[in-house]
């Protein structure tokens, strides 16, 4: 699993296993109320699991009851659009 706390350190051990199972990318909830936070971090989470088919993006611990309702759709779909197959 790659989380905000060592993304770097897991890629590793993924890579160490060539890329073989699946891997889960978790995106801080914390600052969900930040857009420009939210773009910057789902654009590079897939980028730490290598852009490779098999990567899982979560939000880790789930959506803050504070989190803006605008900002939580703008995350699903930035997720959706970076991650449709071309």
């Amino acid at each position: 699993m790659l989380d905000w706390t060592g993304a770097r350190r897991s890629t590793r051990r993924w890579k160490a296993l060539n890329h073989e199972p699946g891997i889960q990318g978790n995106l801080d909830r914390s600052p969900l109320r930040l857009s420009e936070y939210i773009k910057r971090r789902v654009t590079d989470i897939p980028g730490e699991g290598g852009n490779r088919n098999g990567h899982i993006f979560n939000l880790g611990h789930g959506i803050l009851p504070t989190a803006p309702t605008d900002n939580v759709k703008y995350m699903i779909d930035l997720v959706h659009e970076l991650s449709a197959r071309k």
